[in-house]
């Protein structure tokens, strides 16, 4: 039997599932090449992102769904200009090809099928549309579920704030949320200290240095007080340039602008109709979609 994130009190479609786009888009698509291995890549991934999506909002119970992208650029390179410089994307002709296909996932899929909650803003990551859209919500008691692989995101996990992995895709009862309590046994600190931890620790996916020989074991135990005094003493001697790395890592960054969360319309035929053409088959067959698209969860 499939479980739900949430107590059965918490009524169906009550739950917003924020979505990592570009993340989940990744992740379907590393899928889609191991998995179909010598079949039509565009119609794999297709076929794998809505099994992602499907993973998910069928275990929140959920059809309100915020699509989340990164932006091409990033306002955080004016403090730091080496921020991501590692990712070139122009070199990797197939990496440039998946990122064609993720962009049309977001300004041609998603709004052919009447989602309106898909967010770009220009400079800004999706982890700022994230942290934006709990800060405007986390105070209504909404259930929130941020759905990546992202570690930076767990900063805004909190008493009605979860998240689940973008690296799972079956096993609904096994699967548990990593919630503020999951943070504190794992790490033994709360997602307030999170972006400290980061700072200190740096980040090698945002290009991002963090103290030499400091990870994130050693970072969390001196939020701690539990820091051996080499380790204490090489923290500190580097704070004027933890606190600089802090502003990179703190969610959401300066400057986020508020967003608005619409009511979708969503569209089954358009679904069909689109599965179809790009050879997706198994979709047409899956009775789940259907009443997804007429907001039955």
């Amino acid at each position: 039997m499939t479980q739900t994130l949430f107590p059965e009190n918490v009524a169906p479609n009550a739950t917003k599932l924020l979505v990592d786009s570009k993340n989940v888009a990744y992740h379907a698509y590393s899928w889609a090449l191991k998995a179909y291995d010598g079949e039509d890549v565009q119609a794999a991934y297709f076929v794998c992102f809505w099994a992602k999506i499907k993973f998910a909002a069928r275990r929140c119970r959920t059809t309100r769904i915020a699509f989340c992208w990164d932006s091409d650029n990033s306002k955080r390179t004016a403090l730091y200009p080496a921020y991501k410089a590692q990712r070139k994307v122009a070199d990797d002709p197939e990496r440039a090809e998946m990122f064609k296909t993720f962009d049309h996932t977001r300004d041609v899929v998603l709004p052919a099928l009447g989602f309106k909650n898909s967010y770009l803003l220009d400079g800004f990551e999706a982890d700022d549309i994230i942290a934006k859209l709990v800060e405007q919500n986390k105070d209504k008691r909404v259930p929130l579920v941020i759905y990546s692989t992202d570690s930076d995101l767990y900063q805004l996990l909190g008493n009605n704030v979860y998240m689940i992995n973008a690296r799972m895709a079956s096993d609904y009862g096994r699967l548990k949320p990593f919630t503020a309590a999951s943070m504190r046994e794992k790490y033994g600190v709360t997602p307030a200290d999170w972006p400290m931890v980061k700072a200190i620790a740096g980040c090698n996916s945002d290009n991002i240095p963090g103290v030499r020989g400091i990870g994130e074991k050693i970072a969390s135990a001196y939020i701690r007080g539990e820091a051996k005094p080499m380790a204490v003493a090489r923290i500190e001697a580097s704070m004027d340039t933890i606190k600089e790395t802090l502003r990179l890592v703190k969610l959401p960054f300066e400057g986020t602008p508020d967003l608005e969360f619409v009511p979708d319309a969503l569209n089954y035929d358009a679904f069909m109709r689109m599965s179809a053409e790009i050879g997706a088959i198994s979709l047409s067959d899956d009775g789940y979609w259907k009443r997804f698209f007429n907001g039955e969860v």
